[in-house]
């Protein structure tokens, strides 16, 4: 007799213990998963294009890049995608929009039927909820990625992103598959000042260079070292980043932490931003002018007192 798994189970057996389908009730994600298709691509495929019909993708394994393309042929990335985690919801939300979706890597996805989850957000209080609650989170990453593009060096923009785009090879090491250009895109920046920086972070021990692939040897050192403390920004955006092979990689003070603090819940689990951000050990204001902090000080908050 065959059992066939529902729920949480279900949800488990397809490696999802976090992310979006799981903050759902259990039986409005199984109907999703029931008219969904699953689907398989290589690294490089688009699986979605501006000009086509809305499309809702829950990532299972791989990294997706959710991008906006220029008429020349320009590309910036709005966010990236891992296991559990849900993109062009706002397709099916919204509407269309001129958006691109792409595997950076081997990836295993779910292409979820957007007719369905249209009638159990108009029929189910607790999935539009969850929805709303996803498009925030989203919209939050995304303040915080524009204010690191506008605020960090450009040396704490790689290294960053060097921790952002690392995913797990067969040797459990943390890879990036990007040419010094593809990275130099990424952080607004140029090839020239990708390569050198990374040949000073290589020559540091904190990776290897090699033909468009980046060996992240310590990614702990690497934030303290590119990113430090000093700014809620950084803070926040390091956190947010952490990619989620993280959580079972890296040395052996990784493990550790992950003991102590417990594992986290996929896309929502934030412990590899326990494990790497840590505290914040000076404030902002400390490092302004003093005429600025006068400034602050003396300003009256208009909201005191009213109720």
């Amino acid at each position: 007799m065959v059992t066939v798994a529902h729920g949480r189970e279900r949800l488990a057996a397809l490696g999802l213990l976090g992310g979006f389908l799981y903050a759902l009730p259990e039986t409005a994600a199984d109907r999703l998963l029931d008219q969904a298709l699953r689907i398989t691509v290589p690294a490089g495929v688009c699986l979605y294009r501006a000009d086509e019909r809305p499309r809702v993708i829950v990532v299972l394994t791989g990294l997706l890049r959710v991008f906006l393309s220029s008429v020349d042929g320009r590309q910036v990335t709005i966010r990236y995608a891992r296991s559990g985690e849900i993109v062009g919801l706002v397709l099916a939300l919204g509407g269309p929009a001129h958006v691109n979706i792409e595997a950076l890597t081997a990836a295993s996805v779910v292409a979820l039927r957007v007719e369905t989850l249209s009638a159990l957000v108009d029929t189910d209080v607790l999935v539009a909820r969850a929805c709303a609650q996803e498009l925030s989170r989203q919209l939050q990453q995304a303040f915080e990625d524009l204010s690191a593009i506008a605020f960090l060096t450009v040396r704490q923009r790689i290294g960053l992103q060097l921790l952002n785009l690392a995913t797990l090879d067969r040797e459990r090491h943390l890879v990036v598959h990007a040419s010094h250009e593809e990275l130099a895109e990424t952080v607004a920046s140029v090839r020239e000042v990708v390569t050198r920086t990374l040949d000073q972070l290589a020559r540091e021990g904190l990776v290897t260079t090699g033909r468009d692939e980046i060996v992240v040897l310590d990614p702990l050192r690497l934030r303290r070292a590119r990113i430090g403390p000093g700014s809620r920004t950084t803070w926040s955006w390091c956190g947010c980043l952490m990619p989620s092979p993280l959580r079972n990689a890296g040395p052996p003070e990784i493990a550790a932490r992950r003991q102590r603090v417990g594992h986290g819940s996929g896309a929502y689990g934030s412990l590899a931003a326990v494990a790497v951000a840590g505290p914040i050990e000076r404030s902002t204001r400390s490092r302004m002018p003093r005429s600025c902090r006068r400034t602050i000080t003396k300003t009256p908050n208009p909201m005191r007192g009213s109720v």
